[in-house]
């Protein structure tokens, strides 16, 4: 008779056989975290790879753990805005780890124009326009310098 974990591995998957995708084998990862209910949970870019539906439905299953109580922490690249505005607060990093931006994310953006006179192009996904600001991609409207 099979253990638990070698079960686990061949419908999971193992080096020699596929078994699920990446997306579900990334879901499953997180749920195993999930279940010690930890007070604080960390997760190092859950939804990389994954396309924007399976990514917010991810981010929405955290902010409902978030609601609950936990802490969560995540690194998230290139979200689409609607999940950029998931968040309760953002820490936008720049050059050397330096602290850019640090609050809400529908904030951030008031904060780029308004205090710092940067302009957001129409068309286009906000969090990666912030993500060129900070990487000195974008020039100031009020100073191109």
């Amino acid at each position: 008779m099979a253990t638990t974990s070698s079960y686990a591995q061949y419908s999971v998957g193992t080096v020699e056989r596929r078994g699920i995708s990446g997306g579900q084998r990334k879901r499953v990862n997180i749920g195993l975290e999930l279940v010690a209910m930890p007070s604080l949970l960390f997760l190092d870019e859950p939804t990389s790879g994954l396309d924007a539906t399976s990514s917010a439905d991810i981010l929405s299953a955290l902010a409902d753990m978030a609601n609950l109580g936990m802490n969560i922490i995540t690194v998230i690249h290139q979200p689409r805005f609607s999940s950029f505005l998931m968040f309760d607060q953002v820490l936008l990093l720049g050059t050397g780890g330096r602290t850019v931006y640090l609050g809400s994310p529908s904030a951030a953006m008031l904060y780029f124009t308004k205090f710092l006179g940067f302009r957001f192009p129409d068309r286009e996904n906000p969090a990666d326009i912030l993500m060129d600001i900070i990487a000195g991609k974008v020039p100031c409207a009020e100073d191109p310098k």
